[in-house]
């Protein structure tokens, strides 16, 4: 693997041999503002000197990789690296006590007493101990509601909606 930290002409963004924006690449500045910074620097005196120093660059530096940076969050990272390792380390360092803190403050919410479940679930089980049945449909059944239940799921008559209630209703809408 290619290093990250290292100089790589950037041939993607070139213009010409990719060494102003492998600069550019390399500290996280425009690529505009450096090539208008080289050419003010070549028209402010440094003539043969800035065109001797591209050359050996374009030379000498080796082509990047393609796919050096998975993403562009990635690139900016590794340029913040090349700039300032001390800053980029104490970045990192934050973050990680930010994701250490959120896990700590998960595991407190979960590990701690929640009152309001545990009452839940106490009153569960007082109710199975008082004859509630789990297999009623209805937490709320009873020994007692759950034959009738059965009864009614069986294809018994329900209390009230009998064949009397059922032909009175025939007898209602035919009239």
């Amino acid at each position: 693997m290619a290093a990250r930290t290292q100089y790589y002409l950037n041939k993607q963004d070139a213009k010409w041999k990719g060494v102003c924006a492998g600069i550019a690449d390399y500290t996280g500045i425009e690529v505009l503002w450096v090539r208008i910074g080289m050419v003010l620097l070549t028209l402010a005196g440094g003539f043969p000197w800035t065109l001797i120093a591209y050359a050996l660059i374009a030379w000498m530096a080796p082509k990047k990789p393609l796919g050096l940076y998975e993403t562009p969050d990635d690139a900016k990272f590794w340029q913040g690296v090349r700039s300032n390792p001390t800053r980029s380390a104490a970045e990192v360092r934050s973050k990680l006590r930010d994701i250490d803190r959120r896990l700590g403050d998960m595991e407190t919410h979960f590990t701690s007493r929640n009152t309001q479940l545990a009452n839940e679930i106490d009153a569960l089980r007082r109710g199975a101990r008082n004859g509630w049945n789990a297999s009623c449909p209805n937490s709320h059944c009873s020994s007692r509601s759950r034959r009738s239940w059965q009864v009614r799921s069986a294809g018994s008559p329900i209390p009230g909606s009998g064949p009397s209630t059922a032909t009175r209703w025939r007898g209602r809408r035919a009239r």
